[in-house]
């Protein structure tokens, strides 16, 4: 298989042209969309939360405050407080509402 930029290269058979296997399914439109939320540190995995639509800067604080006490308070000694939180630069993450 080889890779070009934005098409995929497949080597088959004549006979094997209109076959289903050779086609690769596409939404055109958007289709739906799904949100996940996780965090993690060292060995410790925290909850991976679901959510479905898009999240905005309230839905994402809305996370963080259930998802991440109970992760911090798990993965780290109540005497450690050497850790930080960071995310990436997501639209919902710089929202005027989360700064």
């Amino acid at each position: 298989m080889l890779h070009g930029k934005n098409r995929t290269f497949v080597r088959r058979l004549r006979s094997e042209a209109d076959q289903p296997f050779n086609f690769v399914p596409k939404v055109q439109g958007g289709g739906g969309s799904i949100s996940v939320w996780g965090c993690m540190a060292g060995g410790a995995r925290g909850p991976l939360v679901i959510y479905s639509g898009k999240v905005d800067g309230r839905t994402y604080v809305k996370i963080i405050e259930e998802a991440l006490p109970s992760f911090i308070e798990n993965a780290f000694d109540s005497s450690n407080k050497n850790w930080m939180f960071m995310h990436d630069n997501a639209p919902s993450h710089r929202s005027k509402y989360v700064e």
